[in-house]
C-alpha cells in the first residue's frame, strides 16, 4: 500500500508539471522552442496556421519592445501566442518570450514587478517605458489593439484593474 501511495504521489507531482503531455516551459525562451515538439503538433501549428494577419493595419515599430508572458499549460496562450508570433513576424516587432508556471512565476523572476495576473500578457514598451498591455486576449484583434497602444489611442485591455 505504501508503495502504491508513493507511486501515486510521484505521478501527481509529475502531472503538475505537464499538461497534455507538454512540459512546462519556464523562463526566457525563443519562438523556435515552441515551433518544435511537443508544442508544434499539439497546439502551436494549429493556431499559427489558422491565423491571417490583418495586412491593412500598419504598426510603427520604432522604439517598440513587447514582453510576452505565457504558460504552455494555458489554453488562451495556445491560441494567442502563435498568432502574436505570426503578427510580430509580419510587422517586424521586437519581442521577448517568458514562460511562467501555473503560479505565474519563473525561477529568475522575469515577471517580478510586472503585475502578471493572467496569461498571456503582452506588455508593450516604447523607449523602455510601458505604454500598454493586452491581457489574456485582444479586445478587437492583435493588430488593432497593438495599433491603439502604439499610437496612444484610447484602449482598455480585458481584465484591466
Amino acid at each position: 500500500m505504501q508503495k502504491l501511495l508513493c507511486a501515486l504521489f510521484v505521478v501527481l507531482i509529475f502531472s503538475c508539471h505537464m499538461t497534455n503531455n507538454n512540459p512546462d516551459l519556464i523562463g526566457k525562451t525563443e519562438p523556435s522552442v515552441l515551433q518544435k515538439e511537443p508544442y508544434k503538433s499539439t497546439w502551436y501549428d494549429k493556431s499559427y496556421n489558422v491565423y491571417t494577419v490583418n495586412q491593412d493595419v500598419i504598426l510603427q515599430t520604432d522604439s517598440i519592445k513587447i514582453d510576452v508572458f505565457f504558460g504552455t499549460w494555458c489554453e488562451d496562450c495556445h491560441k494567442w501566442l502563435p498568432r502574436f508570433i505570426k503578427t510580430a513576424e509580419h510587422h517586424s516587432l521586437y519581442y521577448e518570450l517568458y514562460g511562467l508556471n501555473t503560479k505565474k512565476s519563473s525561477e529568475k523572476g522575469y515577471e517580478k514587478d510586472k503585475n502578471i495576473k493572467r496569461v498571456p500578457t503582452f506588455i508593450v514598451y516604447k523607449d523602455g517605458k510601458e505604454i500598454g498591455r493586452i491581457i489574456e486576449s485582444p479586445v478587437v484583434s492583435l493588430e488593432d489593439d497593438l495599433y491603439k497602444i502604439i499610437n496612444n489611442k484610447p484602449y482598455t485591455p480585458n481584465f484591466a484593474d
